[in-house]
């Protein structure tokens, strides 16, 4: 059975995506920082050996001008050979405490230097000169010379040689040092590239891919289409897949009890309802009898409830089938001017009995629209209109174009708007007041029908609003070109 693979959270690997290539990045850089500190020792190394060899060998050259400078001036009595002499022997001990110094650390040079010590002082003292005559001072500083100068040549030899050695073999070291960083440099370059690149490839492949696919499903819910496969993974991303396929398999049987709910409304409450009416209508009529008033003024009540009731049913029955795609539009030409007019005559006798004028300022255009749904839409508009407009007023009717597009206004001289109210007045059951309701203004669908139509031909509707001026609803309906031809 194969191992499970870990479970990685996004976080997790991000961490590791990063931690990765960081640990062998510095791990690099510390490698590489070695070989740098190696190189400088070496080069430490090569100074210091270039430098005893040079004071070795101006020590020996030091000897050589203080014998030659005072025996020079014993001999011939020359100014010249006499300052030799003195700036020679003047230098001769500091430089070699001076090379005392530099290898103090290394006990084999110290130890032979420390043999030739007794015969430099030696040598020193007799060219410091004494009250002998000048040729017993030339001999015995010959004399010293001669026990002096094998020593020194021996500490020379044994200083020089190791020194030599070691410098022919300092110039080899550092280009080797240096290839080696170059190396280093050239795999850290690498692997971060590479890195960068698998980073990539593994957020483009993992993460970008699989966010592609769930945004993909959100628009294919919105549009009612199947969702893709769920996105491999057990990450945030592939919780968060899964949790939307369970949402939307949540939505999917909302829809359907939905939809058994609006059967159920149809078949089962609009239906025995209507048949009520219909024998409260045929009771109020007198057909079965003639009726007292107080038995007239009860059906009248029955009948005005239950025409309310049944608005309402219809009306939600309405939307649901317009926003569920239900609804089949008849889209053809039409003359925008006629339509208004049938508007405007199905609300004639409710406009006249609350004494407002209803005009009509629509110019002779043509659209592509539903007959039938866009008198719908104007018939609800102006019903609002005059539900909430004093009497004596008047309600305007008028059109514009704009593009391909015709703009229909209707305006009253109401008590308009709330700003606060604009936004969600074409939302369900949203009244401007609360009080609308309770007066018996509807439920608040209207709106919401007119919009849904609206939007199910292809425009917009919206709506401008002043407090204690007036409001001007308008929609907009795609313009017909048939004429132009």
């Amino acid at each position: 059975m194969p191992a499970e693979r870990p479970k990685l959270s996004i976080s997790t690997r991000g961490v590791l995506y990063v931690l990765i290539p960081a640990i062998v990045q510095l791990s690099c850089l510390f490698g590489l920082l070695l070989l740098l500190n190696e190189e400088d020792k070496v080069g430490e190394r090569d100074s210091h050996s270039e430098e005893v060899i040079s004071r070795t060998n101006w020590m020996c050259v030091l000897v050589s001008s203080a014998v030659a400078g005072r025996i020079g001036y014993l001999e011939t009595g020359s100014a010249a050979a006499q300052n030799l002499g003195h700036g020679a022997l003047e230098q001769f001990s500091s430089n070699v405490a001076a090379l005392q110094l530099l290898v103090k650390d290394e006990p084999g040079i110290s130890l032979v230097l420390q043999q030739a010590q007794p015969y430099l002082k030696r040598l020193e003292d007799v060219l410091q000169g004494s009250n002998s005559p000048a040729h017993e001072q030339i001999a015995q500083i010959v004399q010293v010379s001669e026990q002096t100068w094998p020593q020194l040549m021996v500490a020379r030899r044994y200083i020089v040689r190791p020194d030599k050695a070691l410098s022919s073999t300092v110039p080899k070291t550092p280009p080797r040092y240096r290839q080696a960083a170059k190396y280093v440099i050239s795999i850290l370059i690498l692997f971060t590239a590479a890195s960068a690149l698998i980073v990539i490839y593994r957020f483009g492949r993992t993460i970008a891919r699989r966010l592609a696919i769930t945004s993909d499903n959100t628009v294919r819910l919105s549009q009612g289409a199947s969702l893709n496969q769920p996105v491999d993974g057990d990450d945030e991303i592939a919780q968060l897949d899964q949790a939307f396929h369970h949402m939307a398999s949540e939505l999917a049987r909302a829809q359907r009890r939905k939809q058994e709910y609006i059967s159920m409304i149809s078949h089962d409450i609009r239906t025995p309802l209507t048949s009520v009416y219909g024998s409260i209508e045929y009771l109020e009529s007198g057909y079965g009898g003639e009726l007292n008033d107080r038995g007239s003024g009860m059906t009248e009540r029955a009948l005005r409830n239950l025409e309310r009731v049944l608005q309402m049913i219809n009306s939600l029955l309405l939307i649901e089938q317009l926003e569920s795609g239900m609804t089949n539009f008849v889209l053809v030409d039409n003359d925008l001017d006629s339509i208004v007019d049938k508007a405007i005559e199905s609300i004639q006798d409710l406009a006249s009995r609350h004494q407002i004028s209803v005009e009509s300022k629509v110019d002779d255009t043509r659209v592509v629209a539903d007959e039938q749904r866009t008198v719908q839409i104007i018939v609800n508009l102006l019903g609002n209109a005059l539900k909430f407009s004093p009497e004596n007023s008047s309600i305007e009717i008028s059109s514009r174009e704009k593009d391909e597009m015709v703009e229909l206004r209707v305006t009253d001289h109401g008590r308009g708007i709330p700003p606060a109210a604009l936004d969600q007045i074409f939302t369900r059951f949203q009244q401007v007041q609360p009080s609308d309701a309770e007066a018996g203004s509807g439920v608040g669908l209207g709106l919401a029908i007119c919009k849904a139509i609206v939007q199910g031909q292809g425009g917009t509707i919206g709506v401008e609003s002043e407090p204690g001026v007036g409001s001007t609803f308008w929609f907009t309906l795609k313009k017909s070109h048939a004429g132009d031809e």
